[in-house]
């Protein structure tokens, strides 16, 4: 996971990459940090990808993986932050139509069976069990 945090004391942002989830990350870093860290975001990606990121922004490289927040890199996280909401957003409206889907076969399915018990009522013993029970009509 190649993670975006803020330090709020200086602004300055790091670019880095973790194994494990970048809240847990951020925990860990903050024990050595004065300021506060912001998590910015965390999206999938590899060591190479990070490194493609340091590459990208070396001109304002404070230190190590530490950036200063010019607006090209703002804007970078921005859009990547956009695309990421943007694929959870259609994930969720997949999800959504499917469920309203299974919702409109569900309700044709219940309609059926008021239907079939209607009319099958007095054919249904009192615990519950469905036997033929002749009606007038039937006879």
């Amino acid at each position: 996971m190649i993670y975006f945090m803020r330090d709020e004391a200086t602004q300055f942002i790091k670019i880095g990459v973790t194994i494990n989830n970048a809240e847990d990350r951020r925990r860990t870093l903050q024990t050595g940090c004065p300021g506060n860290l912001t998590l910015l975001l965390e999206m999938e990606g590899s060591e190479q990808d990070e490194t493609a990121w340091h590459e990208r922004f070396a001109s304002v490289r404070e230190r190590g993986e530490w950036f200063r927040p010019v607006p090209e890199l703002l804007l970078a996280i921005m859009e990547a932050k956009v695309m990421q909401l943007e694929a959870e957003n259609s994930r969720l409206l997949e999800l959504l139509a499917a469920e309203k889907d299974q919702t409109s076969t569900l309700k044709g399915q219940l309609r059926s069976l008021k239907t079939f018990a209607h009319s099958k009522a007095d054919r249904f013993t009192e615990d519950g069990v469905y036997r033929f029970i002749p009606r007038e009509k039937d006879k």
